[in-house]
């Protein structure tokens, strides 16, 4: 049984000149080490997938800085927000079947592909994500059946940011 856990970025700059070189606020950033915090305290991540935007790749740093056994990391455009989430969750699929020695994942990307990519692994999901939630998805490969066991949001106080 292989866990995939599907992340949304923390809170980004308004759009600007363009959409991928957005970063994160200092908001995210919270919320991404609050994140992190409850991810390195529940499970071990072999992997970090992201898109190739500027403010998926800072959420999977700050993730990443709280793992010690990272393994394997990598970024592809088929996560950015307008990418097709069939090809993107045959993407990890294929990742998850060529890496067998991983078997925790983080994917990092954006709305609205996160909640179709649950939704393909975990037909009649489709959670809309606040920014530096985490969809738990426990994957077994060998049937292809995945359930979605927890959403999981970030412990800030945004009030108090």
């Amino acid at each position: 049984m292989k866990k995939i856990f599907i992340m949304r970025h923390g809170q980004a700059q308004s759009l600007t000149v363009n959409d991928e070189s957005r970063m994160l606020t200092d908001l995210g950033r919270l919320e991404a080490q609050s994140m992190a915090n409850k991810l390195q305290q529940d499970c071990k991540i072999d992997a970090i997938l992201t898109s190739t935007y500027v403010r998926a790749k800072q959420t999977a740093e700050i993730v990443a800085a709280k793992q010690e056994n990272i393994r394997y990391q990598d970024s592809f455009v088929d996560f950015i927000p307008s990418g097709d989430a069939e090809n993107a969750a045959e993407l990890i699929k294929a990742m998850v079947s060529y890496k067998p020695n991983l078997n925790n994942w983080i994917l990092v990307a954006h709305m609205p592909i996160v909640s179709y990519i649950v939704e393909q692994f975990c037909p009649d999901n489709m959670p809309i994500f606040a920014t530096a939630a985490v969809a738990e998805i426990h994957y077994n490969e060998e049937s292809g059946l995945a359930e979605l066991v927890a959403m999981h949001l970030p412990d800030i106080d945004k009030k108090a940011s």
